[in-house]
């Protein structure tokens, strides 16, 4: 069976599936490491602020070293501890793990957009207004 852990980052959702064992079997240490392995990478890689990434990459490493997680034998407790871990150095409410024992598609490779893509988003946003509907000047010279 599929496992699937969400990482959700500021600005950034990442999907890590890892083949693993059935859902009623307990998570072994090689998918618990492939997991945080791969944790590390996409933060190290993806994290806005590369400071902040390498504070929680070095967090979570010394936790592994602890053996912190050796115990862990729930795909949902595993998820919990580690956004706690994570939070416990940036405590920013985007910044998460979710487990899911369900197949989900695999995360496709991204590609930088091209120059018409780019021309085309930057259109609508003008078209638009970039989204905003009203804009006023409050009392207290707010707006």
């Amino acid at each position: 069976m599929l496992r699937t852990f969400y990482f959700r980052l500021p600005f950034l959702f990442l999907i890590i599936h890892l083949s693993g064992i059935s859902q009623v079997q307990p998570l072994t240490s090689d998918f618990r490491k492939a997991t945080i392995d791969t944790l590390l990478v996409k933060l190290e890689g993806h994290h806005v602020y590369s400071e902040l990434a390498k504070k929680m990459t070095e967090f979570i490493r010394n936790r592994v070293k602890s053996h912190a997680y050796d115990t862990i034998e729930s795909g949902q407790v595993f998820a919990k501890i580690l956004t706690v871990d994570l939070q416990s150095v940036n405590p920013d409410g985007h910044l998460g793990i979710d487990y899911s024992s369900t197949r989900t598609p695999p995360e496709s490779p991204r590609t930088a957009p091209t120059q018409q893509i780019i021309d085309d988003f930057r259109k609508r946003g003008e078209n638009d207004d970039y989204g905003f509907q009203k804009i006023e000047i409050l009392e207290g010279n707010i707006g």
